[in-house]
């Protein structure tokens, strides 16, 4: 028939199944193609870049709160993939790069781009492909000393990052009560 199937990846990488006829937008798939094999074959595919999705999104928090680090080649070519973009995007725009592992060592945070980290006043710092970067956390932007200018930037450019991370609690242990669990 005439009817036409497409997937759709929004800007926010979510996927949609979209079902078309004579050149205009249904609002839903006609019942009588509910069945059809290939409507099946693409409703699985957009099931799958659901799911890719959302595993996705819960790595990129479970690796802010873990303290993982990755190299910043691994960043960009994630970026390739139209669902994964946005995350590691947004995730990565608060990367903390330093040795990796230790938080305190050289942090500089920024947003991750193609050119290297782009702080919160516009300035970048090149990178190098195989440079360790952390997705920040915000105990990062508590002690770089600009939590606040990276929610305006945020805020002003719309930003909405997956999931809480300039944006998230953080409760600072008062100076009696460091030395407690």
């Amino acid at each position: 028939d005439d009817v036409e199937l497409r997937i759709l990846v929004d800007e926010n990488g979510k996927s949609s199944l979209q079902c078309g006829k004579g050149g205009k937008l249904l609002k839903s798939l006609p019942a009588k193609y509910k069945k059809n094999e290939m409507v099946l074959e693409y409703q699985e595919v957009n099931k799958k870049l659901k799911e890719q999705y959302s595993r996705t999104r819960q790595m990129m928090e479970q690796a802010m709160e873990d303290r993982t680090s990755f190299e910043v080649w691994e960043f960009l070519e994630l970026a390739k993939n139209p669902v994964v973009t946005p995350l590691v995007m947004m995730a990565a725009e608060d990367a903390a790069a330093g040795d990796g592992g230790n938080p305190d060592a050289g942090i500089r945070l920024g947003f991750l781009k193609e050119e290297g980290l782009e702080d919160w006043s516009g300035a970048i710092t090149p990178l190098k492909p195989d440079e360790k970067i952390l997705i920040a956390h915000p105990s990062d932007l508590y002690r770089e000393g600009h939590w606040h200018e990276y929610q305006k930037m945020l805020f002003d450019r719309q930003i909405k990052q997956p999931f809480k991370q300039v944006f998230r609690e953080l409760y600072v242990k008062l100076t009696e009560e460091l030395d407690k669990d």
